[in-house]
């Protein structure tokens, strides 16, 4: 590699003094995914989708930024100098926002809806096409129309050549054109008696050297043009293709319908290379700025990041799904249940404070769910008709688990689909509505059929009113409510149709109902004589997809498609929003037995999020994240978390555009049984608080790697801490490289960590600090190729080519157990044995796996004084490791014994006490530096071991609370 010369050069930014942390629990999109783009340098991408948010992300997998839309993301994209972005929504709205902005600002509304839209920079032009004609308009970024174009049929895609001339358009009509809009002549694709596409155009896309207009359709096909119109490249898939782009060395990617990637490039003997991406269909691909990956985005919610041999490098997900109901169950202690899409029911169990989740077995599509006002149990299924039985608890009721002495539950089965379910005001009784046979039926709680409410199609709806008397359906596809005497099924006691599509109902009293239409209007019916006794209107006219009513009857709350929740008050009939969810709200309940001045209502929405609220102050008390089967999340509106340990490792803080670790603040926010301390079960625990305001990450610097030598140059302005941290893969190998505190970092040689280094490739990590060094940057990679042979290396442009091992590595490791002690201290039995056994597991397992196993055993069992567990053989043994491993190898050291915890100058450690300790009380630094090991000791001791993999295991006491 010797004079080869390559420069890798990074920007890192802290960006933005003072800027309020955010916590992130990576929810990713819970709907499709309809768009997606690179930012200029490659580090981030923004993804738009049906679920009304957009996305930035950074490469690394993170979510950095969401941006909620009053409807689905049609079109994101960064601007030309990477520092805003726009987006189009199904509203005709085009929206902008600097990168470091927490919402979006309107920049143009378009009069018709948008069928397109393509932006040429930030400064100049932008072009938009309708929906239901053939009319493009070219305007400023002002809105200020600059000239209009017109075609034959709607346009499908546009795309603006580089330097901004030409316009290429893809229609319905199957034809493309080429525009020089500034002198309105055109070039239509295709020319005469040259067969095109036979279908809808679906995108189209310019070559970045202007050589080639490349095209997709429905039609199956994707063609490579040349300028002239002329077709040089045609190729099928077996499916409608939705996307496709141009990489800078005009490679070809394109996905289609079923799911499937094909590469390809733009000579007749490039080779075409095809593979399964998605389940679902693809709808937009985007190659990276340097070419070498390309993303995916699909229906299946994610985003997929691939090599050019279609290897996956990265998926972009979230973790949560839908949620279509939530209640709150058992109330006297506010059990909390919470039902997704994907038929996943969780438990939040206050009186114990524990989490269950677990399958609907009887649901595929999202579940039916009924709870009694008693609350002590609820029964779930799907619309095929099997349902089943749960505690209040979650767990199963089974066939000799009883209601009282006279019932006894068990899963139950309806012939026709369901489509609603509701339990009886006492629990004894099941009302379903179907979608077969029209009516509705009254079934006992064993599932045995006691009436059947004729209707002449199919029920959309049917409810019990407040006190079971009472029963209510509306239609499927008809706007009729019918109302029914419970014990007569012959026929409806009234019967009356309304104006518009009718989506929930919820009974206000015996006489009273309320109906959600799908227009966004509440309507409150007296079902007695039919009469229409008010409107709620809805000024956003967003479907109503929830309704409830306050247990004292006072308030009605809805819930609707544009994520708001909406309180009426029925006294007087004023309203209050609640903003909160980014999408969709799926379901509202208020609590049923609280007082009401602290009345809560719960919502659930497509955003995977569960809320609650405080029905008073209309404010937000706690939002709930079921991740799965295990893990789970509880966060407040200023920030305050708890959440199971698998939660808090995808966890973690944004400022600006700048990830923070979570263990960095957790102190600051963590509060164990957040839960019951915000139903008021607990009180408020103190945690070490952080100024916020005191988290300047104002930092900016560039790296270059030239051969052997990393230079690195902080701008003049920047007012973090000029330390910075050098790690080789995971392994901090040098604490600051920067301990002048310098502008200016130059000629390091990385050959004095030579040591480190795998042979060819390498992945270096630089960390900042802000000013007080309080927090550090997230690491970002520079890649260093080495060659021991040589003595010498390169910087080299992200590349990615795994890391490789030549040879098998050697297993180093160091086993201590320590059962004796020298003073008071409580002398153990097993330590001495379990080590013992580790290092004979070791030695038979490490043999096989290994080339070569180094093992020591130190032992207060030991009659060898090389091989006693104290200080300064661990620290020999340790320092030996250090001259001898190579960074290939693997390191392990376990310890077992007594551990204990001490805080000197404020910062807790972790000691491990070894044999010659006399007193467990470490107040004392002669005993802590002289017969304890300490976290710090180990770190040190651990980094000047080469071996790059290396595991650490203790089995003492306290040794998980530091």
């Amino acid at each position: 590699m010797k004079g080869s010369l390559t420069i890798l050069m990074m920007f890192h930014i802290f960006l933005g003094s003072t800027q309020k942390p955010v916590l992130v629990i990576p929810r990713g999109h819970t709907e499709g995914v309809n768009t997606i783009a690179f930012s200029p340098d490659g580090q981030y991408f923004i993804s738009g989708s049906r679920d009304r948010t957009a996305i930035i992300w950074d490469t690394s997998g993170h979510q950095i930024k969401s941006f909620k839309h009053e409807l689905q993301v049609k079109y994101a994209r960064f601007s030309m100098d990477g520092n805003s972005i726009y987006t189009t929504s199904s509203d005709s709205r085009i929206n902008t926002a600097r990168i470091t902005d927490d919402s979006l600002r309107p920049m143009y509304k378009h009069g018709e809806f948008i069928g397109a839209v393509s932006f040429y920079d930030s400064k100049t032009q932008m072009a938009i096409s309708n929906e239901e004609n053939g009319t493009i308009e070219i305007r400023g970024f002002d809105g200020k129309l600059i000239k209009s174009l017109l075609q034959a049929q709607p346009v499908t895609s546009l795309a603006f050549s580089k330097d901004g001339q030409f316009l290429l358009t893809g229609s319905q009509d199957q034809k493309l054109v080429l525009w020089n809009w500034m002198n309105l002549s055109k070039k239509v694709f295709p020319l005469r008696g040259i067969l095109g596409h036979s279908n809808v155009v679906t995108q189209v896309c310019l070559s970045e050297d202007g050589k080639f207009a490349l095209s997709a359709s429905k039609d199956k096909t994707a063609i490579l043009w040349n300028l002239d119109g002329t077709i040089l490249k045609r190729i099928k898939h077996n499916a409608a293709i939705f996307a496709c782009d141009i990489s800078i060395r005009n490679l070809i990617i394109t996905g289609s319908e079923d799911g499937v990637i094909k590469i390809w490039g733009s000579s007749q003997q490039a080779r075409e290379l095809s593979f399964q991406a998605h389940a679902l269909s693809i709808n937009a691909v985007c190659f990276a700025p340097d070419g070498n990956s390309f993303l995916t985005a699909s229906n299946d919610n994610t985003i997929c990041q691939w090599d050019l041999n279609g290897r996956l490098i990265k998926r972009y997900c979230g973790h949560l799904k839908p949620i279509s109901f939530t209640h709150f169950i058992n109330d006297s202690s506010e059990n909390i249940l919470s039902m997704s899409n994907d038929a996943t029911a969780s438990i939040w169990n206050n009186a114990d404070y524990t989490y269950h989740s677990f399958k609907i077995q009887h649901s595929k599509n999202p579940p039916l769910v009924a709870i009694p006002l008693e609350s002590k149990f609820f029964i779930a299924g799907g619309d095929r008709g099997e349902f089943g039985f749960w505690k209040s608890n979650g767990n199963p009721l089974k066939l000799d688990s009883k209601i009282d002495s006279n019932e006894t539950l068990k899963s139950i089965q309806f012939r026709n689909q369901v489509t609603s379910i509701e339990l009886s005001p006492d629990g004894r009784s099941i009302l379903t509505g179907h979608l077969s046979n029209g009516g509705a039926q009254l079934s006992d709680i064993r599932g045995r059929v006691l009436k059947i409410y004729k209707q002449p199609e199919a029920i959309g709806s049917a409810v019990f009113s407040t006190s079971g008397k009472y029963i209510a359906t509306v239609g499927f596809t008809q706007n009729v409510i019918s109302v029914f005497d419970t014990s007569n099924s012959e026929r409806p006691i009234h019967k009356f149709e309304i104006p518009s599509k009718v989506n929930c109902l919820v009974y206000l009293s015996d006489s009273i109902l309320f109906t959600g239409n799908k227009n966004g209007l509440v309507q409150m019916w007296n079902v007695v004589n039919g009469k229409l006794l008010g409107n709620y209107g809805a000024p956003d006219g967003e479907m109503i997809n929830a309704l409830s009513v306050s247990t004292n009857q006072q308030f009605l709350a809805t819930g609707n498609n544009a994520g708001i929740i909406r309180i009426w008050n029925l006294m007087d009939g004023s309203s209050k929003d609640w903003i909160g969810h980014s999408s969709k709200v799926l379901s509202v309940h208020f609590s049923r037995v609280r007082a009401s001045e602290s009345e809560l209502l719960i919502s659930g929405s497509v955003d995977g999020t569960t809320k609650i609220w405080n029905r008073v102050t209309g404010k937000e008390v706690l939002t709930l994240f079921s991740i799965d089967s295990l893990d789970w999340a509880v966060v407040t509106p200023d920030g305050l978390f708890d959440a199971s340990p698998g939660a808090m490792e995808l966890m973690y803080y944004t400022v600006g555009l700048e990830v923070v670790e979570l263990d960095q603040l957790k102190s600051s926010f963590y509060q164990p049984g957040l839960l019951r301390i915000k139903l008021g079960h607990e009180k408020l625990q103190p945690v070490v608080t952080t100024n916020i305001n005191s988290l300047d990450l104002s930092n900016k610097f560039k790296a270059e790697i030239i051969e052997n030598q990393i230079n690195v140059f902080f701008e003049p302005n920047s007012d973090g801490s000029k330390k910075l941290s050098l790690f080789v893969g995971d392994k901090e190998v040098d604490s600051n490289i920067n301990p002048e505190g310098l502008l200016e970092v130059k000629n390091l040689d990385l050959l004095k960590y030579s040591k480190y280094f795998l042979e060819d490739t390498n992945y270096i990590y630089l960390v900042s600090y802000n000013k007080d060094e309080s927090l550090h940057s997230q690491a970002y990679p520079l890649i260093y190729k080495y060659s021991s042979g040589s003595k010498s290396g390169s910087g080299e442009i992200n590349t990615n080519e795994p890391v490789s091992f030549k040879g098998l590595p050697d297993l180093y490791a160091l086993v201590v157990g320590t059962s004796k002690y020298s003073g008071e201290i409580t002398k153990l039995v097993f330590p001495d044995k379990d080590a013992e056994s580790m290092a004979q597991g070791l030695k038979a397992v490490g043999n096989r796996l290994f080339d070569h196993v180094f093992l020591s055993l130190l032992t207060t069992a030991s009659q060898n004084a090389d091989s006693i567990s104290n200080r300064n053989n661990i620290e020999k043994v340790l320092k030996e490791f250090a001259i001898k491993a190579k960074a290939k190898d693997v390191l392990l050291v376990y310890f077992s014994g007594h551990g204990s915890t001490y805080a000197e100058n404020g910062k807790p450690q972790f000691y491990y006490l070894t044999k010659d300790v006399t007193t467990s009380d470490l107040s004392n630094q002669d005993v802590r530096n002289n017969f304890t090991i300490s976290s710090n000791d180990l770190s040190s001791w651990l980094t000047a071991i080469p071996a790059r993999k290396q595991v650490l295991i203790f089995d003492a006491c306290h040794s998980g609370e530091v």
